[in-house]
């Protein structure tokens, strides 16, 4: 019986032909099948992790991106604030003080000299004119006069009588003081 003869009619070989080839057939479509599937599963599994990982990628970025948005800000800022503050000390620097200079000359003379008006004629130079009733006064401005000359008074560069004139018993005086 095994001599390889087939007593088979033709129609039923075929059949058997067939349904080994359509066994074949199966077996290679679900093979196919489960690797395309599986395949698939694969590339969604892949996919997705790219994609959660792309999302935290995009959230570390944006937050780096922030705070470097911050800190640029914040630099220019400071840069801003460095540059106003060097501007302020050069004009405090360059600026002339009135205040004290005024405070200088006001304390000067004693209660015996009235200051009726101290006029700012430039940058450092100053009218004072004023009034005493005594002799004692007089001598007093041409002390002031005489010591400032000699530097005696630190801020005064110089110190000169302008005009000098009595009336009513009143010595009216007009003297040009300037400081550093």
């Amino acid at each position: 019986m095994s001599s390889g003869l087939n007593l088979l009619p033709n129609q039923a070989k075929f059949q058997a032909k067939k349904i080994r080839l359509q066994k074949k057939v199966n077996h290679f479509v679900w093979i196919f099948g489960g690797v395309w599937l599986g395949s698939v599963v694969v590339v969604l599994i892949i996919w997705m992790v790219f994609k959660i990982r792309l999302e935290s990628d995009r959230k570390k970025y944006s937050l780096v991106l922030n705070q470097y948005q911050l800190l640029a800000e914040n630099a220019v800022v400071s840069e801003r604030l460095k540059y106003r503050a060097k501007l302020v000390s050069q004009v405090l620097e360059s600026r002339f003080e009135y205040g004290e200079s005024m405070q200088k000359i006001g304390s000067l003379f004693s209660s015996e000299i009235n200051l009726d008006n101290i006029d700012l004629e430039s940058r450092n130079l100053f009218r004072l004119t004023g009034n005493t009733r005594s002799e004692m006064g007089i001598n007093e401005i041409e002390e002031k006069i005489q010591a400032a000359l000699w530097g005696k008074f630190p801020g005064l560069v110089s110190m000169e009588l302008l005009a000098l004139s009595f009336e009513n018993d009143v010595w009216e005086f007009e003297v040009e003081v300037k400081t550093e």
